[in-house]
Protein backbone atom coordinates (compact mmCIF):
# COMPACT_ATOMS: atom_id res chain seq x y z
CA UNK A 1 0.00 0.00 0.00
CA UNK A 2 1.27 3.51 -0.71
CA UNK A 3 1.51 6.37 1.73
CA UNK A 4 0.58 9.26 -0.57
CA UNK A 5 -2.45 10.21 1.50
CA UNK A 6 -0.23 10.60 4.56
CA UNK A 7 2.58 12.50 2.81
CA UNK A 8 0.25 14.95 1.06
CA UNK A 9 -0.89 16.32 4.42
CA UNK A 10 2.60 16.90 5.79
CA UNK A 11 3.51 20.49 6.60
CA UNK A 12 6.20 20.62 3.90
CA UNK A 13 3.74 19.57 1.20
CA UNK A 14 1.09 22.02 2.39
CA UNK A 15 3.65 24.83 2.25
CA UNK A 16 4.56 23.85 -1.31
CA UNK A 17 0.90 23.90 -2.28
CA UNK A 18 0.46 27.34 -0.73
CA UNK A 19 3.52 28.63 -2.61
CA UNK A 20 2.19 27.22 -5.87
CA UNK A 21 -1.18 28.89 -5.38
CA UNK A 22 0.51 32.18 -4.59
CA UNK A 23 2.61 32.04 -7.74
CA UNK A 24 -0.39 31.18 -9.91
CA UNK A 25 -2.41 33.95 -8.32
CA UNK A 26 0.35 36.45 -8.98
CA UNK A 27 0.60 35.22 -12.57
CA UNK A 28 -3.15 35.66 -13.03
CA UNK A 29 -2.96 39.23 -11.77
CA UNK A 30 -0.16 40.02 -14.22
CA UNK A 31 -2.19 38.39 -16.99
CA UNK A 32 -5.15 40.62 -16.11
CA UNK A 33 -2.90 43.67 -16.34
CA UNK A 34 -1.62 42.37 -19.67
CA UNK A 35 -5.16 42.16 -21.05
CA UNK A 36 -5.96 45.63 -19.77
CA UNK A 37 -2.79 47.06 -21.32
CA UNK A 38 -2.98 45.32 -24.70
CA UNK A 39 -6.73 45.03 -25.35
CA UNK A 40 -8.96 47.29 -23.30
CA UNK A 41 -6.89 50.49 -23.25
CA UNK A 42 -6.12 50.40 -27.02
CA UNK A 43 -9.84 49.93 -27.79
CA UNK A 44 -10.71 52.89 -25.59
CA UNK A 45 -7.94 55.00 -27.13
CA UNK A 46 -9.04 54.15 -30.66
CA UNK A 47 -12.61 55.15 -29.81
CA UNK A 48 -11.37 58.42 -28.35
CA UNK A 49 -9.18 59.07 -31.40
CA UNK A 50 -12.27 58.89 -33.61
CA UNK A 51 -13.73 61.84 -31.70
CA UNK A 52 -10.37 63.63 -31.41
CA UNK A 53 -8.27 62.80 -34.50
CA UNK A 54 -5.24 64.73 -33.25
CA UNK A 55 -4.81 62.09 -30.50
CA UNK A 56 -4.55 59.23 -33.00
CA UNK A 57 -0.76 59.38 -33.12
CA UNK A 58 -0.60 59.12 -29.33
CA UNK A 59 -2.95 56.16 -29.39
CA UNK A 60 -0.77 54.47 -32.00
CA UNK A 61 2.37 55.17 -29.97
CA UNK A 62 0.75 53.71 -26.88
CA UNK A 63 -0.27 50.61 -28.85
CA UNK A 64 3.30 50.14 -30.03
CA UNK A 65 4.66 50.63 -26.52
CA UNK A 66 2.09 48.22 -25.07
CA UNK A 67 2.90 45.55 -27.65
CA UNK A 68 6.64 45.80 -27.02
CA UNK A 69 6.21 45.85 -23.24
CA UNK A 70 3.95 42.81 -23.49
CA UNK A 71 6.38 40.78 -25.57
CA UNK A 72 9.58 41.83 -23.85
CA UNK A 73 8.50 42.04 -20.20
CA UNK A 74 5.08 40.69 -19.30
CA UNK A 75 5.29 37.42 -21.21
CA UNK A 76 8.62 36.62 -19.60
CA UNK A 77 7.32 37.36 -16.10
CA UNK A 78 4.24 35.18 -16.62
CA UNK A 79 6.36 32.38 -18.07
CA UNK A 80 8.74 32.48 -15.08
CA UNK A 81 5.88 32.40 -12.58
CA UNK A 82 4.29 29.41 -14.30
CA UNK A 83 7.60 27.54 -14.34
CA UNK A 84 8.21 28.19 -10.65
CA UNK A 85 4.68 27.09 -9.76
Amino acid sequence: MNDISIKQNEQKQLERLAAQRGLYSSGKNIHGFQILLTVIVPIILSAISVKYPNLASYAAAFGLFAALFDVLVLEQIIKDKRQKA
